[in-house]
């Protein structure tokens, strides 16, 4: 019995030594390479832009300038340039024009009339800095109001009266006859092209008050000179010709500065122009130019947004 045990023991262990044993060697492995380290391409250099008020990039300047205007820009455009250091790019252009270009991504200055001033303003692309002030009489008016007149026979106290009455005007783009008395009836609902009796020219100012005293028609003046005018076979015209209501005042015009425009070259450029206003002669008629603020056109912004989309 002990025998077997020992042969079993002695086969189990050759087993063991056999599956443990030989074989094939292991190979050999290679020793180990470097592996070269990557070596960046550098891009392309990016172009900088450069900046507003360079000679690549001047700032816009547009000038409206008044209907009998025939001076250049140019001797502005070199003014502003050497007293401020940047570069500038004057040119005169229509109220349409400057409102498109104050309206744009190029940040732009512009010495445009009262109805640009007040409609880049409601689009928020531009805001008034300085106003054109002129001499009137022994004080500074900074605009034009429209007395709305009607005679005293018909006792007419409100625009809703003016409906199916005649109106006399200058022109159709004068402002004090015919854009200001439009904007003010069609913030009352009424068309003034259509709800009107009849719509007739006349020459001048006191023909419209000469009319209106004989109960011809109805009309607008300049505001405050209704006193002053004479009108043949009648003693007081104070009691003749009656008020019914007064226009919010339309600027003259003045500076806007858009809103691109860093702030310190905005407050460079109006301290300038207000201090020294003298090479823009010719391009603006103004006695002189005073700082404006926001609440200057507020009241005629406000007409012209209750008057709607035709009202100017």
């Amino acid at each position: 019995m002990a025998r077997g045990r020992y042969l079993l023991l002695l086969v189990t262990f050759s087993l063991l030594l056999s599956g443990c044993g030989g074989g094939a060697a292991a190979p050999t492995l290679p020793p180990p390479t470097l592996t070269p380290t990557p070596i960046s391409t550098p891009l392309p250099p990016v172009a900088t832009q450069a900046p507003f008020g360079s000679e690549d990039r001047p700032f816009r300047f547009v000038i409206v300038p008044p209907a009998n205007s025939d001076s250049p820009s140019n001797r502005f455009q070199i003014y502003i340039t050497d007293q401020t250091g940047r570069s500038f790019e004057a040119s005169i252009v229509t109220p349409a024009e400057a409102l498109n270009l104050l309206c744009s991504d190029t940040p732009a200055f512009g010495l445009v009339d009262g109805w640009t001033m007040v409609s880049a303003s409601l689009r928020g692309c531009a805001a008034p800095a300085l106003l054109i002030a002129r001499e009137k009489g022994t004080r500074m008016v900074r605009g034009v109001r429209a007395d709305i007149l009607a005679s005293a026979e018909i006792r007419v106290t409100s625009l809703a009266q003016l409906r199916d009455r005649a109106f006399c005007r200058v022109g159709g783009d004068d402002d004090v006859s015919w854009i200001l008395p439009a904007l003010m009836l069609r913030s009352e609902g009424i068309d003034p092209n259509q709800d009107l009796g009849n719509v007739r020219p006349v020459a001048n100012y006191d023909l419209i008050v000469r009319e209106i005293a004989f109960n011809q028609c109805v009309g607008a003046v300049p505001s405050g000179t209704l006193s002053t005018t004479t009108v043949p076979g009648i003693a007081r015209i104070t009691a003749a010709v009656n008020v019914v209501t007064t226009s919010p005042e339309l600027p003259f015009g003045g500076l806007v500065i858009g809103q691109g425009v860093p702030p310190l070259v905005a407050e460079q450029v109006t301290r300038l122009i207000k201090t020294q206003p003298d090479p823009l002669e010719g391009l603006i008629e103004a006695d002189e130019l005073v700082e404006a603020n926001p609440t200057d056109i507020a009241s005629i912004a406000a007409l012209v947004q209750q008057a709607g989309p035709a009202g100017r």
